[in-house]
């Protein structure tokens, strides 16, 4: 059976609505191009009606209006119990299935529980299922899951999804005070490719990944379908108010939003820090911007990597007392400068701080006691970082006044074996800390990684992140443990 829909038509269900195909023989749903519209309307699943749609195929619905988050975009809108399951939802005009909050202002049922998509297919839809931040009932066999701007209203838990599923955020959501958000390990975010967006934790942030399972965060990995050239970013933004945020083991990926003062604005970050929070072994990359801006008073960072970013690597600017200590952390290859400090004086304890385009530490406080102490760390060459008048024969990153480095450390301490660009596995350039992994090394490649031939590479575990590769030329080997 074929059901067309001229003209942007709607099948508004406060019924019932049983439409049961079968494996060999579905039912058609499809929209029809009209001098008016070149979609179709859509299925609404309206307040109290209880549906089923088993085995249906649903192609070039919903209503042509540039808004993803109105309901009626979708082919489908889900405001009541219902099944969708065996179907394909293809080519909407933005929105596959369009899942309500419960009440959401509409004064609905608690229903949510009862929503069951499964075992569904989705091609060519800008969003696939777009869900509220409060819940989402079951839903299975959907790889991208996008989870729509809102205020999420009950401590929440953000499940794995298992291997190449992931969440896609559009619009802000926001953690208020009082309100828990736990992201369980394994899970991968993103933006949702037409919008920026961000998460704003005015409550609790966890999220904490394992050594072997970290949770991810990314820029949008596709190109807007609504814009030209346009490929959208968002940021995580841990206000003042939050209370013990955690975030370790995590991996945040070409985030934060460009910006022609991008120096200036905390918001541009892909990481802004203003309250207390516990950051820690943790990777923070190919920022758009600045890699993390802090503005507490004190905050616990240890065993963080960031490089790449295209602004600054790390920011603090605290106006007060201002004395954070950063442990065991690397700053490398960031295009502005590494570590840039407006107020303050924090203490970098351990850390690697090379390979900078332009400087490694640069200290602008107009604040005579605001000093910077950044002793025993290492700064990319055994002779230290380079001064004009405390270390002119230094050949490492280039650091200002008012920054104690004296005595530094001539090799690197606490560096993890990360990939920081493509390349062969025994060039030490491709390895965040300039040398190549040996066999006690828990290795994390991020890009496409090559075993020259003849070669043999030797490490104790190896962890593919998104982008991660490894290739073997003839007669190469890779030894696993000790």
């Amino acid at each position: 059976m074929v059901i067309e829909f001229p003209n942007a038509s709607r099948l508004q269900i406060d019924g019932v609505l049983l439409a049961q195909g079968t494996a060999t023989d579905s039912i058609y749903f499809r929209g029809v191009s009209t001098s008016y519209f070149t979609f179709g309307g859509g299925i609404l699943l309206y307040y109290l009606s209880t549906s089923v749609l088993d085995y249906v195929s649903m192609d070039r619905m919903g209503l042509p209006v540039p808004f993803s988050s109105t309901p009626e975009l979708a082919s489908i809108y889900v405001g009541s119990a219902c099944t969708i399951k065996n179907s394909t939802v293809s080519n909407s005009t933005v929105t596959g299935i369009f899942i309500q909050e419960d009440g959401d202002g509409y004064n609905l049922p608690h229903f949510i529980n009862d929503v069951h998509i499964q075992n569904n297919r989705f091609l060519g839809n800008s969003i696939d299922v777009s869900v509220s931040p409060n819940g989402w009932g079951e839903i299975s066999e959907v790889s991208r899951l996008t989870i729509r701007m809102g205020k999420i209203l009950k401590n929440s838990t953000w499940p794995s999804r298992g291997p190449n599923a992931y969440y896609e955020i559009f619009g802000n959501i926001e953690i208020p005070q009082g309100i828990i958000l736990t992201i369980e390990p394994g899970v991968s975010i993103e933006s949702q490719s037409d919008e920026v967006a961000s998460l704003r934790v005015y409550g609790t942030l966890l999220a904490r990944g394992t050594a072997t399972d970290s949770i991810h965060f990314r820029g949008a990995t596709r190109l807007s379908t609504r814009y030209s050239n346009f490929r959208s970013s968002w940021r995580i933004f841990i206000d003042s108010g939050n209370t013990a945020s955690m975030l370790e083991y995590i991996s945040v990926d070409q985030m934060g939003f460009p910006d022609p003062n991008p120096h200036f604005d905390p918001g541009n970050a892909a990481i802004y820090i203003g309250g207390a929070c516990t950051f820690k072994n943790s990777t923070v990359r190919n920022s758009i911007q600045t890699g993390i801006h802090a503005t507490a008073p004190t905050v616990s960072f240890s065993n963080l990597n960031v490089s790449n970013s295209t602004g600054l690597g790390f920011v603090y600017d605290y106006e007060g007392d201002g004395s954070p200590v950063i442990t065991t952390s690397n700053f490398v290859n960031n295009k502005k400068g590494g570590i840039q400090i407006y107020h303050g004086h924090p203490t970098f304890s351990n850390c690697g701080i090379y390979g900078n385009t332009d400087f490694g530490i640069n200290n602008i406080s107009n604040v005579a006691t605001d000093t910077v102490d950044a002793r025993n760390c290492y700064w990319g060459t055994p002779t230290g970082p380079n001064h004009p008048t405390l270390n002119p024969s230094g050949t490492g990153n280039r650091v200002s006044d008012k920054v104690l480095f004296n005595p530094w450390s001539q090799t690197p301490g606490n560096c993890l074996p990360v990939t920081i660009k493509a390349g062969n596995w025994n060039d030490p350039t491709v390895w965040l800390c300039g040398q190549v992994p040996g066999s006690t090394d828990l290795v994390v490649i991020r890009h496409v990684v090559a075993l020259p031939g003849n070669f043999t590479a030797h490490a104790k575990q190896v962890a593919y992140e998104v982008g991660g590769r490894l290739t073997m030329e003839a007669n190469s080997h890779i030894q696993i443990g000790n």
